[in-house]
């Protein structure tokens, strides 16, 4: 799973117009309960808050993997003499680019990614958050129990 973090987070560090966006783990950043919002905006978030795994089989083990993926914008700009229709479009625009990144983006070990759900959120302090969930299924090798339980042999020369 942490293979797939960071291949996400590269494939978005790596795009012309998002590359330039704070990108981190979604650790309670954007909790308006916190006094340590840590974040620059606009930033990209990113959560795998659950994989579900399946049965073992010769050797490797099958997950449905759910992905959650936050854009937050501060809109205090647009406050500052932009039009709303701009800010609008231009929020629409970064989530669209996101989600195109995204949507059937498939990391090593993993199948595409696939949209489930969308929601928006407007928190305090004018920020706009984005939220995508995506699913995939990873595929893990797993070691034999005696693999994992066998002592390691000391050798002295």
């Amino acid at each position: 799973m942490n293979s797939l973090f960071i291949r996400i987070r590269e494939k978005i560090n790596n795009d012309a117009v998002l590359g330039d966006f704070y990108v981190d783990e979604n650790y309670g950043q954007l909790d308006t309960e916190n006094d340590f919002n840590e974040v620059d905006f606009p930033c990209i978030l990113l959560d795998i808050p659950q994989t579900e795994w399946d049965n073992l089989v010769h050797g490797t083990q099958m997950g449905v993997c759910t992905v959650k993926v936050s854009l937050a914008i501060d809109c205090k700009d647009e406050e500052l003499g932009n039009s709303i229709n701009e800010g609008i479009e231009k929020r629409e625009m970064y989530f669209n680019r996101m989600h195109k990144l995204l949507h059937n983006f498939s990391a090593e070990n993993c199948t595409p990614l696939i949209r489930k759900s969308f929601q928006t959120q407007s928190l305090p302090s004018l920020i706009k958050v984005y939220e995508c969930t995506y699913t995939c299924t990873l595929k893990e090798p797993v070691a034999p129990l005696e693999k994992i339980l066998a002592k390691p042999s000391l050798i002295i020369s």
